[in-house]
């Protein structure tokens, strides 16, 4: 089977998934059709493709935390980041603004500690 033949299974599968429901308590996600759903894929060799809703814009809310965690660990190294920010749960939900026993945000996910991870980013991102 194909690369792209796999994503395309594995998009048709995934669609068929009706569970859950639009976050309607964040304004942004609240406008948005459940029926929307696309894949795009790069693999790290370069084979790229999309399927689906791909060309819709979209709100990343906190899919982006992670993305901005790997920029800030890959520019300053992993000890320079948890200076900053701690790397347990925290038992709270995501958005709370707390801080660990060393007044650090708990770890890069939550919303505490997404903010201070950006805040190390350079600039011209």
């Amino acid at each position: 089977m194909s690369f792209t033949s796999h994503i395309d299974e594995l998009y048709e599968s995934a669609k068929k998934q009706s569970g859950g429901k639009v976050a309607d308590y964040i304004p942004q996600l609240a406008k948005f059709s459940p029926d929307l759903w696309g894949v795009s894929v790069c693999t790290v060799d370069g084979q790229r493709h999309s399927i689906g809703d791909t060309k819709v814009p979209f709100c990343l809310q906190s899919c982006v935390k992670p993305l901005k965690y790997a920029i800030a660990v890959n520019d300053l190294g992993t000890e320079y980041v948890h200076r900053y920010v701690g790397k347990e749960p925290s038992g709270l939900r995501f958005n709370k603004l707390f801080l660990n026993e060393d007044d650090k945000p708990h770890n890069p996910m939550v919303n505490a500690g997404a903010i201070v991870v950006t805040s190390l980013i350079k600039d011209w991102w």
